[in-house]
């Protein structure tokens, strides 16, 4: 997992399963 907050809130309500 990246350390961008940013974006595994952003992946998390659209597709936290699809890159990350």
């Amino acid at each position: 997992m990246p350390s961008t907050p940013d974006l595994i809130i952003r992946t998390s309500g659209e597709q936290r399963l699809s890159n990350f």
